[in-house]
């Protein structure tokens, strides 16, 4: 796995994306899963959280790279 710029990441599952901050499930700003990068950008819905994170797919496994510390807004 190759040096991030973000401050976290964590492996996710094949199920739909939820936020690591609150668990609600996430809307994808931007879908470019079909590139060499295999990135989508998500938001948290929620009004009170908004968190934003990056998910990458690497050699099969998806990652969620937070930018940022959890909780951070």
């Amino acid at each position: 796995m190759q040096t991030s710029l973000y401050d976290h990441q964590l492996l996710a599952s094949d199920q739909p994306q939820t936020c690591p901050v609150c668990g609600l499930r996430t809307e994808i700003l931007s879908d470019l899963s079909h590139t060499l990068a295999k990135t989508q950008i998500h938001r948290c819905p929620d009004k009170g959280c908004g968190f934003e994170f990056v998910a990458t797919a690497e050699d099969g496994q998806v990652f969620l790279s937070l930018n940022g510390l959890i909780g951070d807004k």
